[in-house]
């Protein structure tokens, strides 16, 4: 509880008086990055850290439904983190797409 609480104040400090994420239009605001906002990200990343942790402490009290809410939850979580979602998904993409262009030809897939 009194992480939520924390979590949801920091949430609402955060857009009130940040000053980078006020000058950042509406597609800004959704695609953007602002230290404020990874510190609030990192602070709810944590939390489902810690509850994965006691999820699978308690298996036996708590169930696999709830393991599977707390892992869902964590991985939701550190994907939106930019720098670690943006570079897994371009190499992934970019390995994938190089591969195809290799095997059928296409050169212009492989600059």
């Amino acid at each position: 509880m009194v992480q939520s609480v924390t979590i949801c104040v920091l949430a609402l400090w955060v857009t009130a008086v940040d000053e980078e994420r006020r000058t950042m239009n509406h597609e800004e605001r959704m695609w953007g990055y602002t230290g404020a906002a990874g510190m609030v990200q990192a602070l709810a990343t944590g939390y489902f850290l810690f509850d994965l942790a006691v999820m699978v402490r308690y298996l036996d009290v708590f169930g696999v439904g709830m393991l599977t809410h707390a892992s869902s939850c964590l991985v939701t979580y550190t994907l939106g983190f930019p720098s670690y979602t943006t570079e897994l998904l371009l190499s992934q993409s970019f390995s994938v797409a190089a591969s195809f262009g290799h095997q059928h030809g296409y050169d212009a897939l492989r600059k």
